[in-house]
């Protein structure tokens, strides 16, 4: 699609929309579309060629910690936030969780320290919108440790 008449259309219409654009090399964690990105979009390497725990992807965290407080600035000065929107199973929809909860929690605090931010990627079971069960109890012990890690309670 034309992303810049998208983003000046939605922009527009609310000027605190906040937007990115699945258009770039993978694995990305760079601003690939400079003025039109408020975060980057963040997509692992394609799974076909490495699941998404898989060290190929360390780089996007990498990535992360080099950026500036967690932005990339581009030369206008627009900052666009360090994102990683990653898949925790096989692929996008299904598959059980790949990652060990050692290094989700590794990876996360890694970029949420450096001011990043992260999505999990998380299959519905059916088309009724409810989330595979596994994937909900993996992203819930990920999250209590990442707690107790930053608060010493959980």
């Amino acid at each position: 699609g034309n992303m810049k008449l998208i983003h000046e259309v939605c922009k527009k219409a609310n000027p605190k929309t906040i937007m990115t654009f699945n258009k770039g090399k993978l694995p990305c964690c760079q601003n690939s579309n400079p003025g039109l990105e408020d975060y980057t979009f963040g997509h692992p390497t394609p799974h076909k060629k490495e699941v998404p725990s898989s060290q190929a992807n360390l780089r996007m965290v990498k990535a992360v910690e080099k950026s500036n407080d967690g932005f990339y600035y581009e030369d206008d000065g627009e900052p666009s936030l360090a994102h990683l929107f990653m898949p925790m199973q096989e692929t996008w929809n299904r598959g059980e969780p790949v990652f060990t909860e050692e290094q989700a929690v590794d990876w996360m605090s890694r970029v949420l320290s450096a001011g990043g931010a992260w999505t999990w990627n998380v299959p519905a079971k059916d088309g009724r919108s409810k989330l595979q069960q596994t994937s909900v109890d993996f992203a819930s012990a990920v999250g209590a440790t990442l707690e107790l890690n930053r608060t010493g309670e959980s």
